[in-house]
């Protein structure tokens, strides 16, 4: 099983916990289609700009691997001051 945690304005949308994979989710391109399919609000708020997917506590850039024991993170935006 993978973790999926949702922070900001996911957590709003989103539970999050252990999840099983399908065997066709095997990056985060693939999740984020398969977590988008069954909720459309979840599916708005990845399509903001700037909205990262962390991976095992790191910002993945482009499509990432992922796989059942991995810890993943859906964020809102990252603002800087």
């Amino acid at each position: 099983m993978a973790i999926i945690h949702y922070f900001g304005r996911f957590s709003d949308i989103a539970d999050g916990g252990d999840v099983t994979l399908p065997q066709h989710v095997t990056d985060t391109d693939a999740l984020t289609r398969w977590l988008a399919e069954d909720n459309e609000r979840f599916a708005a708020e990845w399509r903001r700009p700037g909205a990262p997917v962390v991976v095992n506590q790191e910002i993945a850039r482009g499509t990432h691997p992922i796989g059942q024991g991995d810890e993943i993170a859906f964020m809102s935006a990252l603002s800087g001051g």
